[in-house]
């Protein structure tokens, strides 16, 4: 059994784990010490990269079946790797797989889910479900 996915960009918002699996699972809000959710430049949505004593904030998203994460790997580009990091989670550490991107590949400007829902998300989702 895999473990839950560390959702920290884009697959955080229940509108779009819906259109790319079909369904909203729950989600249990998480930190990831030791990364950072940064701008990959030109484009809308963000990369997790490691950074020591960074913190990255995103939801644990559990219960998901293969057909799923095939869904969510077709989802992500093929710069994604999908690894296992350390997350925390109501107080308890545990093992999360998380979608990151080397650190060469980021901007230091942080990403911010909030500008993103307000300036991008209804654009992304209509982009996304064609």
């Amino acid at each position: 059994m895999r473990p839950p996915l560390f959702a920290y960009g884009t697959l955080q918002f229940p509108v779009i784990i819906e259109v790319v699996i079909g369904r909203v699972p729950a989600m249990i809000a998480a930190t990831a010490s030791d990364h950072e959710v940064r701008h990959i430049p030109g484009v809308q949505y963000p990369g997790l990269v490691s950074v020591p004593g960074g913190s990255a904030s995103g939801v644990l998203i559990g219960d998901l079946s293969e057909i799923e994460w095939s869904l969510l790997d077709e989802y992500e580009d093929a710069f994604y790797s999908l690894d296992d990091i350390v997350v925390c989670s109501n107080g308890n550490a545990r093992v999360a797989s998380a979608y990151r991107v080397p650190l060469s590949m980021v901007s230091s400007d942080y990403w911010d889910p909030r500008l993103f829902e307000d300036r991008h998300l209804e654009v992304f989702v209509a982009e996304i479900r064609r």
